[in-house]
């Protein structure tokens, strides 16, 4: 492969990158989380702490235990366990 050619292909690859990158961050701030994964954390969070998984029983707690693991030291999360869609499990 001549210069020529290799100057092309790095400037190509950099332009690439680029647009990729602009995209990613892009996306970042015009995108929220997806509909579920408060789901997830707050199942993760309720397994740690109440040892209840009603939330979302259907697939298996691990990741989730290990999502809300940084919210098992973080203050001022409030869980309210004494709302009657709680109680009823709605």
């Amino acid at each position: 492969m001549n210069r020529t050619n290799r100057i092309r292909t790095s400037v190509v690859l950099i332009l690439f990158a680029t647009f990729f990158e602009i995209l990613t961050i892009h996306s970042y701030s015009r995108m929220s989380a997806t509909f579920d994964e408060p789901q997830h954390l707050v199942d993760g969070y309720t397994a740690w702490l109440l040892r209840d998984y009603r939330i979302d029983p259907e697939h298996p707690p691990g990741l989730r235990l290990w999502a809300a693991l940084p919210l098992l030291v973080t203050p001022g999360i409030k869980l309210d366990t004494q709302s009657p869609y709680w109680i009823q499990g709605d």
